[in-house]
């Protein structure tokens, strides 16, 4: 992470994308995120997940082509599937929180 390894987590823009929205799942010294990505240039929309502790940044040693790209109903329902598999008592994003990024990526 960083200017001199920019990832797409904290430099979306290098890579030509913008974050359109996220859940994160755990909270504290882990991360378990999910989050939409928008290509710039072309509108298309596409998702990635990583996890880990804080001895790591979310991300990292990610690129643009480890985004998976989908259609919005296709990215919602992976969210909503990621979202279901995790139990309410442990993860940090309510339903609003899911029903919040499925709007972003129906108005996306």
């Amino acid at each position: 992470m960083g200017y001199s390894n920019p990832d797409i987590y904290y430099n979306p823009e290098k890579f030509g994308l913008e974050i359109v929205g996220e859940l994160e799942f755990l909270g504290g010294y882990e991360f378990d995120t999910f989050v939409v990505y928008r290509e710039v240039d072309t509108g298309r929309l596409g998702y990635a997940e990583d996890y880990g502790c804080s001895c790591k940044s979310p991300f990292e040693d990610f690129k643009a082509e480890d985004i998976t790209f989908a259609e919005r109903w296709g990215i919602i329902e992976e969210a909503r599937k990621e979202f279901n598999s995790r139990s309410e008592f442990y993860r940090e994003c309510t339903e609003i929180d899911l029903v919040n990024l499925i709007d972003k990526v129906v108005n996306a």
